[in-house]
């Protein structure tokens, strides 16, 4: 994944970096009437080479973008469907279905929420006119 921004504030070591998000047009919004673009802000360590209104490239491995989202997505709906199925087969009530699908959902946030510390790959950040 690779994005352009702006660097809009360094504090302490710590750039807080712009970045337009693409719209579901991809960014041609002649062909939809116009989107609305949204803004996201990134917070990145920095070296003192950054100084406050750097144009950036920031780059993440695709890889980890992949995981990240199973982390978010998948896992969360794998239990959600065992714990509907595993709550009929055990129970053979809708209800028990339900509360166990929901709770099994639960289970599975509590999970990536611990497990998602250990898998994050920081952002790298390259200025625009560095040749890489």
């Amino acid at each position: 994944m690779t994005k352009q921004g702006i660097i809009v504030a360094i504090e302490n070591g710590i750039a807080k970096i712009r970045v337009e998000r693409a719209s579901a047009c991809g960014g041609n919004c002649v062909s939809c009437k116009g989107c609305p673009s949204e803004t996201v802000f990134i917070q990145q360590s920095v070296d003192s080479s950054f100084v406050v209104g750097d144009r950036v490239r920031i780059e993440k491995k695709t890889g980890f973008v992949l995981l990240e989202a199973f982390l978010g997505y998948g896992i969360p709906s794998v239990f959600f469907v065992l714990g509907a199925v595993l709550g009929y087969q055990f129970w053979k009530t809708e209800r028990a279905s339900v509360l166990l699908a929901f709770g099994a959902l639960f289970i599975a946030i509590v999970l990536v929420k611990t497990f998602s510390k250990f898998v994050q790959q920081e952002f790298i950040i390259r200025k625009l006119d560095e040749t890489s």
